[in-house]
């Protein structure tokens, strides 16, 4: 096994460097030493191990490039070549951050009636599932179911193709607005009353 070094030049003082000097069944000492942060690694099938794939897992259960999209190893005339070459601000991959977090910068979801929960789906998407509270008329006290509108969810999918950019796609919602409207209204008609007194826009 080859003992590697940790190529930190002063200007990729952010920036951890695979290259040549770094065996590839080296990458649990490499990272072993990375506080907050597991690896899990695999090497291919087969008597001669030449291939191998490592996700990096944060033990605080946040998301980075990495514990999706693997780091990849081969040997090739016996030289170990990575994929990707050098990881920047390795000590910051496991910090608290949510990527699909701006729901409220995303659509307008101020009326008061509305409430939402988070569901991660799986490591490149979360879901938010979206539902009302009952509306009593303040005009005759009736009750009335009231039902998310123009949509239930809405999802946010990330793309860590490229770990130092990555980007998160919304689905799409009709005028960026849901609201709650009456359950009872007929199958495939809209709502266009706006409840004025269900809306805060104080945030």
């Amino acid at each position: 096994m080859k003992i590697f070094a940790l190529a930190f030049a002063t200007a990729q003082a952010n920036w951890m460097v695979f290259d040549e000097t770094v065996a590839c069944d080296d990458f649990s000492a490499k990272f072993g030493k990375i506080g907050g942060m597991s690896h899990k690694c695999t090497a291919n099938n087969g008597p001669v191990k030449k291939k191998w794939r490592c996700h990096l897992k944060c033990d605080n259960g946040a998301q980075n490039a990495f514990s999706v999209r693997p780091i990849k190893c081969k040997t090739k005339g016996g030289v170990p070549k990575w994929k990707p070459t050098k990881i920047k601000d390795v000590d910051q991959l496991c910090a608290e951050k949510d990527q699909c977090d701006g729901l409220k910068n995303q659509y307008n979801v101020t009326n008061k009636l509305l409430e939402w929960t988070k569901t991660r789906n799986n490591p490149r998407q979360i879901q938010y599932d979206f539902n009302c509270k009952d509306w009593k008329n303040p005009e005759n006290g009736k009750v009335f179911e009231m039902t998310p509108y123009p949509a239930k969810s809405a999802t946010c999918t990330c793309n860590y193709n490229k770990p130092s950019n990555v980007r998160c796609k919304w689905s799409k919602i009709k005028k960026s607005i849901v609201r709650c409207v009456r359950a009872d209204r007929p199958k495939g008609q809209g709502d266009d009353v706006y409840y004025e007194d269900m809306y805060q826009y104080d945030y």
